[in-house]
């Protein structure tokens, strides 16, 4: 309905995406598929500015799809903070259409990107610790 009296959407960060074609099955999944899409992309955004400008011991390496790829000391209590200080970021409320939601975030570490030899963290010290010596011996 947006798009057929406004030829846009805007997302809840306020981006606006217009749509200049006729309306066609093509045109409706590609709109159906933006308001998703720019949203996480929004977050993964804001997620790596944070990482860039205030986490001296995090490398950013690459932004695939939705994930970011950091290089970080293999110390627990770094790893742990570094996914305490994302969190907020990453998972903070968001409202579209007067309805709040917001999305989770999946911290995972390994020694490559390979996600079979990855172990899934939290902002805990602990759990990353157990991460780091399952990762060092090879039960990753």
């Amino acid at each position: 309905n947006e798009i057929r009296q406004k030829g846009c959407l805007v997302n809840c960060f306020g981006h606006r995406r217009d749509f200049y074609e006729e309306p066609s099955s093509s045109l409706w999944l590609d709109a159906y598929a933006h308001l998703p899409q720019s949203t996480v992309m929004g977050l993964t955004r804001m997620g790596m500015v944070h990482i860039y400008h205030n986490e001296p011991d995090a490398e950013l390496r690459m932004q695939i799809h939705d994930s970011i790829v950091v290089s970080l000391p293999a110390d627990a209590e770094c790893i742990a903070g570094f996914v305490s200080r994302l969190q907020p970021i990453m998972c903070q409320t968001m409202s579209y259409r007067g309805r709040e939601f917001s999305l989770g975030l999946d911290s995972k570490i390994g020694l490559s990107k390979n996600k079979k030899h990855m172990m899934k963290v939290f902002p805990d010290q602990e759990v990353c610790r157990e991460a780091l010596e399952a990762i060092e011996n090879g039960k990753a």
